[in-house]
């Protein structure tokens, strides 16, 4: 069975060596067969992280994952990371979030599939109210949010800057 230290586990599996501690620690992962700077992990593990990763395409808690994933036997855990689609539109189609063949009216071309499941971009932002109070801003915001944002600050602001 393959064996790979954890730079190429994160590497093959496109996680940070944190990603790969944190589901060890909640058993999505087994740990590492060997110990130290030279510890190696299973090739189940590389399965699982891919897994992992689509299973939270669909929205899943990591409790539900890690229940997922225990019940499936490794020949069943790679069964599913096979694409089955009958044709290339079916299998971007579901890679891309959108409905199976035989639930769409239409054939979609890949462009419009891409197009219409495409996420929206958006970025988050930081804004210190204070020295150790900050709130988290997801942008771009509709003017009303906005304006509504800039009260809450001038009134977050004031307060922490009143004396006792």
């Amino acid at each position: 069975m393959e064996e790979y230290s954890l730079l190429d586990l994160c590497e093959a599996a496109d996680v940070t060596p944190r990603t790969v501690r944190y589901y060890i620690s909640s058993g999505l992962l087994p740990p590492a067969t060997s110990q130290g700077p030279k510890a190696s992990y299973p090739g189940e593990s590389l399965q699982r992280l891919r897994l992992i990763k689509a299973l939270q395409r669909q929205h899943l808690p990591l409790a539900e994952i890690r229940s997922r994933i225990d019940s499936l036997s490794p020949a069943e855990r790679s069964q599913l990371l096979e694409p089955s689609q009958s044709n290339a539109l079916d299998y971007i189609s579901q890679a891309l979030g959108g409905l199976p063949a035989a639930q769409r009216q239409a054939p979609l071309l890949v462009a419009e599939t891409a197009q219409v499941y495409a996420p929206a971009r958006s970025t988050w932002e930081r804004l210190a109210i204070h020295a150790d109070v900050e709130v988290h801003v997801r942008r771009p915001l509709d003017a009303d949010t906005r304006r509504k944002l800039d009260r809450l600050l001038d009134h977050a602001r004031t307060l922490f800057s009143e004396k006792k």
